[in-house]
């Protein structure tokens, strides 16, 4: 394995797992039912796309927002009653200093949230510290945006090491490879249950990613990149209306003057009278759009400096900000 961390297909039975962990060293073993675990991103996945996972999980006890690394032990977690809208939601804390690091201004959205059952082994040393934790569960997924229906996420074993014992997660490892039934996976819990809904990491991007060929017809290659930039328009416009950050429409209007920019350039591969009233529409969005933006970089800008001022000065400005 190249990670300490890993997720295990479980293709039979996962019963002789308990009583070969207990031949490997002390173990205390509980079930749990009905375990909640949401998983958030911003919808440009930059958590996903830095390295990152970020869990909130529902516990009787006990609520908490782990930010995991998808390779390695690296692991940030802060108790907190419910998930955060941004990172400034949170307190000040390497956690919230991580993810605003990564997210920058953008919203924390729920992705997918599993709901699982399953067993929970914690791995004791000889005085009868936990160590590490072996978790076999069975998940359904579901869209935490809304919806009943509910996807089957395969069977697997999940280890999770602890900080400074990365011999024992080996050990389980190791032990792991040699019992039937259990493969490694090469996917995290999150890419799973998305599989599991038709999804995967990274199904939205501003980049403008669009597959040309020089044999492409230049007529052909300038409608392909503008149905990709009519999905970005499309894929935004939610986000804007229920003003959920700032980015949305920023990638809008990024897609509205690509869209321009392309039909000035190509006037002579398609008939002005076929995209007269494309030209203006966009005109006309870009203008509509343009205030609006305007107030989002003071806004923005009001922010930033208001961490400039002194306490006493910059409460001053909190009303004009909200109002904005």
């Amino acid at each position: 394995m190249d990670h300490i961390g890993a997720i295990y297909s479980v293709t039979g039975s996962w019963d002789e797992l308990p009583d070969a962990l207990r031949a490997l060293c002390p173990c205390e073993i509980q079930e749990f039912h009905g375990r909640r675990v949401r998983f958030l991103d911003t919808f440009d996945w930059r958590l996903f796309g830095r390295g990152h996972t970020l869990a909130f999980e529902r516990r009787s006890d006990e609520s908490s927002l782990t930010l995991s690394a998808l390779r390695g032990e690296a692991r940030w977690r802060l108790a907190i009653p419910s998930a955060p809208a941004f990172p400034a939601d949170l307190p000040v804390c390497p956690l919230r200093r991580k993810l605003e690091k990564f997210c920058e201004v953008r919203r924390l959205l729920p992705i997918v949230e599993l709901e699982s059952k399953g067993i929970e082994i914690s791995l004791l040393d000889d005085e009868r510290k936990t160590v590490g934790r072996v978790i076999l569960q069975e998940s359904k997924a579901s869209d935490p945006r809304g919806g009943d229906r509910t996807f089957e996420v395969p069977a697997r074993v999940r280890v999770d090491p602890l900080r400074g014992y990365p011999e024992m997660a080996r050990r389980v490892h190791a032990l792991l490879d040699t019992l039937p039934g259990i493969e490694p996976v090469d996917r995290t819990e999150l890419e799973l249950a998305l599989a599991s809904m038709g999804r995967f990491p990274g199904d939205y991007s501003s980049r403008l990613e669009v597959a040309l060929y020089p044999e492409m017809p230049a007529s052909e290659a300038l409608r392909t990149v503008l149905r990709t930039l009519l999905g970005v328009l499309r894929a935004n416009q939610d986000g804007i209306v229920e003003n959920l950050d700032p980015e949305f429409l920023h990638d809008f209007r990024v897609a509205i003057r690509r869209s321009r920019s392309l039909l000035s350039q190509m006037r002579r591969e398609l008939p002005a009278e076929s995209t007269e009233r494309l030209r203006e529409d966009l005109k006309w969005l870009g203008r509509e759009t343009g205030p609006l933006r305007d107030l989002d970089v003071y806004s923005h800008r009001l922010r930033e400096g208001k961490l400039a001022l002194p306490a006493e000065v910059s409460r001053d400005l909190v009303p004009l900000i909200e109002y904005i």
